[in-house]
């Protein structure tokens, strides 16, 4: 094994070690590592600036929920995150594809009927929204909105919050860690 192979494999169970412990900082080492691969992965797959923004954050997340799951038996962690997010991108494609039939769907369902059930059914979701949203602190509410309601760019976001990207996308990540927890 050459030198630099062996100072990226001795720097990534360092890493990995502090994944484990629940170091955060190990997280923005993560970014900063790691950042830039698994954002050019997601977006050869994605196409989409800022779906493969999205993709980064839910690989982050992946990583720090399955971290024991890696096996340095089967290789290189460079390359377990760089397949996380080859099939994080995949399942966000299906998703999108997903999402968009279910919208024409929807339209000619809408088109047919307005019936009282359907929009009760679509004010309670929104209420229950509104719960989950009532567990975040004024700061991450506004976040959640302007990236999930406004559909601003994290770019945009974190230059209005004074924060650089990389915080924000960890920022992002735990909002919706604790709203999956709701």
């Amino acid at each position: 094994m050459n030198r630099k192979i062996w100072r990226e494999y001795m720097n990534d169970l360092e890493l990995i070690n502090r994944l484990k412990d629940r170091d955060e900082s190990a997280l923005i080492d993560l970014i900063d590592i790691y950042g830039d691969l698994i954002y050019r992965a997601s977006n050869k797959v994605l196409n989409n600036k800022e779906l493969s923004e999205e993709c980064l954050n839910i690989v982050l997340l992946k990583v720090w929920d399955g971290i024991d799951y890696y096996n340095d038996d089967k290789g290189l962690f460079k390359n377990w995150i760089f397949t996380l997010s080859k099939y994080s991108a995949i399942d966000i494609l299906r998703k999108e594809n997903k999402h968009i039939s279910n919208k024409l769907e929807l339209k000619e369902y809408i088109k047919d009927r307005n019936k009282v059930e359907d929009i009760v059914l679509v004010k309670e979701e929104i209420r229950e929204l509104n719960n989950n949203l009532r567990n975040l602190n004024q700061t991450e509410k506004e976040i959640f909105i302007e990236r999930y309601q406004k559909g601003r760019k994290i770019k945009d976001i974190a230059k209005s919050f004074g924060i650089n990207q990389r915080a924000l996308s960890l920022r992002i990540m735990r909002i919706k860690k604790k709203l999956k927890k709701s």
